[in-house]
């Protein structure tokens, strides 16, 4: 089972202390808990942080497997929903995912004059945002590259795309 997170956290946050991994174990399940690029553990590539490039490193880390399940959750369930077409996926769990792009009306030169010690922006999306990649530890300009790199694929699902149970 492989357990995508959300934006601006990891899997330790998201999987690991929420106790999700330890229940799947202990039910006779093999479980991966990835950091995806720029987010935890995992350094920020110099190529894309978009879709397509992170849902192909999701796909690198399943390849070896004959299926797999994948819950994904918020920024994981929008990488997620493009993942059966890369991945031997045998079905979804999705939460948290918009049904629209979110990250279009984010205003990363707000969010990053927050990040450099500006004021909090006014929008509360970008607020929200701001926060987010700020939280200690996070890396503040690959998160904020992440959001342009994403928002350059929009995500647009479409009823009836995903092939698999979800």
């Amino acid at each position: 089972m492989l357990l995508v997170h959300g934006f601006a956290s990891d899997g330790h946050t998201d999987w690991i202390t929420t106790g999700w991994p330890a229940a799947l174990t202990a039910a006779g399940r093999e479980v991966l808990v990835p950091d995806l690029p720029a987010h935890g553990s995992s350094p920020a590539p110099s190529g894309s942080l978009g879709a397509t490039a992170i849902t192909a490193e999701l796909a690198a880390l399943v390849a070896g497997l004959s299926e797999v399940d994948v819950v994904g959750y918020s920024l994981g369930a929008r990488l997620s929903w493009e993942l059966p077409a890369q991945a031997p996926v045998r079905r979804l769990v999705l939460a948290g995912v918009s049904p629209f792009e979110p990250f279009g009306a984010v205003d990363i030169a707000a969010a990053l004059a927050f990040a450099d010690g500006g004021k909090a922006p006014s929008d509360p999306l970008t607020g929200m945002i701001a926060h987010m990649i700020t939280t200690p530890g996070r890396n503040p300009a690959a998160l904020a590259r992440c959001i342009e790199d994403l928002r350059g694929e929009p995500f647009a699902p479409v009823a009836g795309a995903i092939s698999v149970p979800t």
